[in-house]
């Protein structure tokens, strides 16, 4: 039976909802007091949590914060307004799922079905020996999908079930950029529309997490409009970047603002392609030298 916990100021809302959920044996806790729950959770922590904004004594960023701390249930979070700040900081700390109200109780009982289906199948395939899956080793990132674990420079670092699929698609092709759509496909299998943000806010969270324990951590890349990928520290600049750095450095403020210009570009597989260096390279610095120095590079095979 899955205890799934609402932290709602309505409770009578829940009615119907309650009732197609304990159609299928599930357990529906509710709680008014966002700190009261949060004091029950350290006891026994339910298999979901749901929480509808605005709670009382303690805001739903912080209950969705505090629950992370010891725990990777699925959470979803319910608001009846459109602030998109809203919605970008619920992602940001860990939630799941950020659902508009208002919506039909049928509905929101198929997202919470297909959020514990996917949690539970990701949590199965972690703890099957014939599912194991080697560990994934990145430079100083190490996964072992078989125990749910990462750690990052022998540092464990606690992921969501979705951050880590999420990792673990970057990390399985060091260096090749995953669209948001491959990242989709990869964290949420199970669903039929997820929003690009709640992708870049996953990817934002994970980038907190590693940089708690490195604040140097910088190996997870943007590419604007294409997606994201894992680059694993280089051992050292190469030659081309430091002699791009000397010649060039009376156009730029400093050495380090062309170094940074061209770190991204050193190993990308695209960068024998003139034309795309220059358009990609266009939206990172408006120097003119440094564009036609790394084009140049590109004509010249380097």
């Amino acid at each position: 039976m899955i205890r799934i916990a609402f932290v709602d100021n309505q409770r009578e809302d829940l009615a119907p909802l309650r009732a197609i959920l304990s159609e299928d044996n599930n357990t529906v806790e509710t709680f008014r007091d966002g700190q009261f729950a949060l004091d029950t959770f350290q006891r026994r922590m339910p298999d979901m949590v749901i929480i509808n904004l605005p709670t009382s004594k303690i805001d739903g960023v912080t209950l969705i914060d505090r629950i992370r701390a010891t725990s990777i249930i699925p959470v979803i979070m319910l608001s009846s307004t459109r602030d998109e700040i809203d919605e970008i900081m619920g992602l940001r700390f860990g939630a799941d799922d950020y659902i508009h109200l208002p919506v039909s109780p049928r509905l929101l009982a198929e997202r919470i079905k297909a959020l514990l289906r996917r949690h539970a199948a990701l949590l199965a395939q972690a703890r099957t020996p014939v599912a194991a899956e080697k560990s994934l080793v990145c430079g100083d990132l190490t996964m072992d999908p078989s125990r749910h674990s990462v750690c990052w420079k022998n540092s464990e670092v606690t992921l969501t079930a979705t951050e880590f699929q999420m990792l673990r698609a970057l990390v399985r092709r060091p260096g090749i950029v995953k669209t948001r759509d491959q990242l989709i496909s990869a964290s949420y299998p199970d669903e039929g529309f997820v929003d690009d943000r709640t992708i870049d806010s996953h990817i934002k969270r994970i980038r907190k997490k590693l940089k708690g324990i490195d604040p140097e951590f910088a190996c997870i890349q943007t590419l604007y409009g294409v997606g994201y990928r894992f680059i694993p520290p280089a051992t050292a600049p190469s030659d081309r970047t430091a002699e791009a750095a000397t010649a060039f450095a009376p156009a730029m403020q400093n050495v380090d603002d062309i170094t940074s210009t061209l770190t991204p570009f050193r190993n990308a597989p695209w960068s024998s392609d003139p034309a795309y260096l220059q358009k990609e390279t266009g939206r990172r610095t408006a120097t003119a030298p440094t564009r036609k120095y790394l084009v140049s590079l590109a004509r010249s095979g380097s």
